[in-house]
């Protein structure tokens, strides 16, 4: 374990943060290469907006294993689809990685033919954004479900062609990789896929997504705006708003015509709206009985190698040195990175019988109301967001070492007040002194914690 730990912990440290300006950097000289590339093998002229909402996915790929990509060529056969890994997946990786979508599409076979019928009848087209009555009275419109292909057959086999003799004008080791590796979704099957799609009326045609959605339905925005349809990407989560290098915001916002925020507004296209996904967290939460128990829920995000040892030596503080007179019962959540199988293991050093270890399938509203108080293990976190629009108690490891200048100032405020903690010494310490109920009964009293939920969490 501890072999796997440093070698995981040195290809993180070749490949650029998730958050970070970095990899907006890469991505965008990565893009600006693939147009062309892209227009060449298929013979069209489709713009930065076009690929570069088609092939999100390969980028971000991209980016992940550049460093491999630049040492040699590669003699592999090309993917299906991009896969986002810090190594060269194994045949089993790749199936494994491809099962999801094919249960996905026998669970759901008539996906497509609804997609067809709601672009043929609709003008407002939704993407993942929750079913709820303030969704249906601002915008209005169907969302069309998420559909994920088949491909039969071999596909065009002369775009393959085109592209290898395109890899081979190029003596850059990384670009030369990037062209032969391109999947076979933007190669092959690109023109059965595309020209299948049906085109009605698409300059009366709007497109509300939360996030970049699959290949397929990101295929279909991606066609309409190349006939004159509008984009609008909304917030979906947190981090947005308070990291200078979001690539998420950055990607979402250059493509979109409006970047709708759960309330603030820092790029041209921003425009400030309102917090649906939580809405949809406070609907939930408030159909939950207050049952406190819980004395508090922990609340990690993702829990690899690279940050095992990490999130153990955290933990181990925290139970050996918080209050046993005042807290007695915890829950552990891991963070779910799918909903199929329990995600418990990742928790596995957990050792203490007074901690009950979830597996990360169940509702988050409500083991979060069955809590008396969340602790989050990274803050920025869409939960800690959640918390703070229902006014549930909720303290933290702040991580954010980018924060925006609208952020700061907020920032400081809950540290100041004992939200927002450097280390866990501090966060513990802070825990044993306080009643708990007292002290977030003030706090959400105080004008600068409403001045944050209107700006950054802005109520339905």
């Amino acid at each position: 374990m501890a072999l796997l730990n440093e070698r995981a912990k040195r290809i993180v440290a070749e490949v650029p943060e998730v958050f970070s300006l970095e990899r907006i950097a890469m991505s965008e000289k990565i893009i600006s290469e693939l147009v062309n590339m892209m227009n060449h093998i298929h013979q069209v002229n489709y713009s930065y907006r076009f690929w570069k909402i088609v092939m999100s996915d390969y980028v971000n790929a991209l980016v992940s294993i550049k460093h491999i990509l630049e040492k040699e060529e590669l003699n592999r056969a090309p993917y299906l689809f991009p896969l986002n890994s810090h190594y060269l997946p194994t045949f089993k990786q790749k199936l494994m990685a491809r099962l999801p979508s094919v249960i996905k599409h026998y669970k759901d076979p008539g996906a497509q033919s609804r997609i067809f019928k709601i672009l043929q009848n609709e003008h407002n087209i939704r993407i993942a954004l929750p079913e709820i009555e303030a969704v249906n009275k601002d915008i209005g419109g169907t969302n069309i479900p998420l559909y994920y292909p088949l491909f039969p057959g071999f596909g065009k086999a002369h775009k393959r062609k085109r592209a290898n003799q395109l890899a081979d004008g190029y003596t850059d080791t990384f670009l030369r990789n990037m062209i032969r590796q391109l999947p076979q979704v933007y190669v092959e099957y690109f023109d059965g896929l595309y020209d299948h799609i049906p085109v009605h009326s698409p300059e009366h045609k709007v497109f509300h997504t939360h996030g970049m959605p699959g290949f397929y339905n990101s295929l279909i925005i991606a066609k309409y705006l190349n006939h004159g349809a509008k984009l609008y990407y909304y917030q979906h989560g947190a981090y947005y708003g308070e990291m200078i290098g979001h690539n998420s915001h950055f990607n979402e916002s250059s493509v979109a015509d409006e970047f709708r925020s759960w309330g603030w507004h820092i790029k041209k296209n921003d425009v400030p709206w309102k917090a649906y996904r939580l809405e949809k967290f406070r609907l939930l939460y408030n159909e939950c009985p207050r049952s406190a128990g819980y004395d508090f829920l922990m609340c990690y995000p993702n829990v690899i190698h690279a940050n095992h040892g990490f999130f153990k030596g955290v933990t181990d503080h925290l139970l050996q040195h918080i209050d046993d007179r005042k807290y007695k019962k915890f829950i552990a959540r891991p963070r779910p990175i799918h909903r199929m199988f329990s995600h418990a293991g990742r928790l596995s050093f957990i050792k203490d019988n007074r901690v009950f270890i979830d597996s990360g399938l169940g509702s988050m509203a409500e083991i979060t109301a069955k809590s008396r108080l969340v602790i989050q293990f990274n803050i920025p976190a869409t939960n800690f967001m959640e918390c703070l629009y229902v006014d549930h108690p909720t303290i933290g490891l702040i991580s954010n070492d980018q924060p925006t200048e609208i952020v700061k100032p907020y920032y400081s405020f809950f540290t100041q007040q004992g939200v927002m903690h450097e280390n866990f010494e501090s966060l513990v310490d802070h825990l044993n002194k306080v009643d708990i109920d007292e002290w977030w009964g003030a706090l959400i009293k105080e004008p600068m914690y409403q001045q944050f939920k209107n700006e950054f969490l802005r109520q339905v």
